[in-house]
């Protein structure tokens, strides 16, 4: 295990997201109507993915335990025929063998983790995403069993001494965003990168995400980019 005594606290964040591809259009309606066997599997999915996030040292050997986590969102959005481009191809000795389209809807879990502590939480955020599709699985599988758990990553990290960075879904690349966290808008909101012609501040896409966090998150952020401020 890595020794990170040397190493400072500071606010960190990790949001990662998972998503549960079916084979069947049905599925979809029995998730969106609460009709699954087992009762309301996005509520269930949401609990077992905070609680994945908090047992992620007891499951991934060397990662470190007793982080200070100071709150877990987990948003479940599901999604019927095509209105996400996922296709999944199985590959066996390198070639496709079978592929899974989205064409028949599926639930994205996006989970993100906020600590105060000396390493960040992108594993504690990972397996948060990936249990609570797993969960989801589980919850659906009386009705779906050709169901595909697919595009598991880390798609935002906050904080630590590699800085920030959001994953560009567009352009399947690594951004490091300039000026995040950096203003404040009247309301006490971050700044985004790009400003729209009348001059206010045009929010990214995570930054859109961040601002529908815990009331805890947006009042951290707040001070940290107040301090920043200061110190500057």
């Amino acid at each position: 295990m890595v020794d990170i005594s040397h190493k400072q606290e500071t606010t960190r964040l990790a949001t990662a997201t998972a998503t549960l591809l079916f084979s069947r259009p049905e599925t979809h309606t029995a998730l969106s109507t609460q009709t699954t066997a087992k009762g309301d599997a996005v509520a269930v999915a949401r609990i077992a993915a905070i609680q994945a996030a908090k047992k992620t040292s007891d499951l991934i050997p060397l990662a470190h335990p007793s982080l200070n986590i100071t709150g877990i969102t987990v948003d479940i959005e599901s999604f019927s025929g095509v209105q996400q481009g996922f296709t999944h191809a199985v590959l066996r000795h390198g070639e496709v063998v079978s592929e899974l389209e989205s064409s028949k809807g599926g639930v994205t879990v996006r989970a993100t983790v906020k600590c105060q502590g000396k390493t960040g939480v992108e594993m504690e955020a990972i397996t948060a995403a990936t249990m609570g599709a797993v969960t989801l699985y589980d919850m659906l599988k009386a009705i779906d069993k050709g169901m595909v758990i697919v595009g598991a990553r880390v798609v935002e990290k906050r904080g630590g001494k590699s800085g920030d960075w959001v994953w560009d879904e567009s352009a399947n690349r690594l951004v490091r965003p300039e000026g995040i966290a950096e203003q404040l808008g009247r309301q006490g909101k971050v700044a985004g990168i790009k400003v729209q012609e009348e001059g206010e501040a045009a929010l990214s896409d995570v930054e859109q995400w961040n601002e529908g966090l815990a009331p805890e998150f947006a009042i951290m952020d707040e001070v940290e980019a107040l301090e920043k401020e200061r110190k500057s």
